[in-house]
């Protein structure tokens, strides 16, 4: 019997310490709403090339991509360090998308701004999203990586300067 109790605690420590994530989340502001979708995997990677799609919900239906001013802006602690027009993915029509390459592994927020080209089709929007960006690329990796191995060689060198400094006083010494 203890056993089994001893099982069941541990097992639900699992329920009571998990972290719940959510890849796909509606970001709403009032009528309209988005998805945001991010390739790869719904991870973006620092250093790598990453595919923002959003995939925009119009309770009225008068939402087009088409007829968007679209722009995403980026932030970093607060600082804005990207801003560019987003363009109308293939399909469906109430789609936008974009490419980014995170400089570094952080938290960072994504905002899509919306205004309409013909007045009144739809009713503007800023729909916010934060975005972690946990991994780094293999390239990056491989750098850092190259970088600590040279930084070995500075104390490996200054040891090696140390013993040869000592052995030549002795010798020096020996020879007065």
């Amino acid at each position: 019997m203890k056993k089994i109790l001893i099982f069941l605690s541990i097992f639900s420590l699992f329920f009571i310490f998990s972290i719940h994530v959510q890849a796909h989340v509606l970001k709403t502001d009032d009528n309209i709403g988005g998805v945001l979708h991010i390739d790869p995997e719904d991870d973006p990677v620092a250093g790598e090339q990453a595919t923002f799609f959003f995939e925009m919900k119009d309770k009225t239906n008068k939402f087009s991509a088409a007829d968007c001013n679209c722009r995403v802006d980026v932030y970093e602690n607060k600082n804005l360090i990207y801003s560019d027009a987003v363009t109308q993915g293939n399909s469906p029509s109430s789609s936008v998308l974009f490419a980014y390459t995170f400089p570094q592994k952080d938290v960072y927020l994504v905002k899509l701004v919306g205004n309409p080209q013909t007045e009144n089709s739809f009713q503007p929007f800023t729909l916010t999203y934060d975005i972690l960006v946990a991994r780094e690329s293999n390239s990056a990796k491989k750098t850092s990586v190259s970088v600590s191995h040279y930084l070995i060689f500075i104390p490996i060198g200054a040891i090696f300067l140390f013993l040869l400094l000592v052995t030549f006083r002795k010798k020096s010494k020996t020879r007065i």
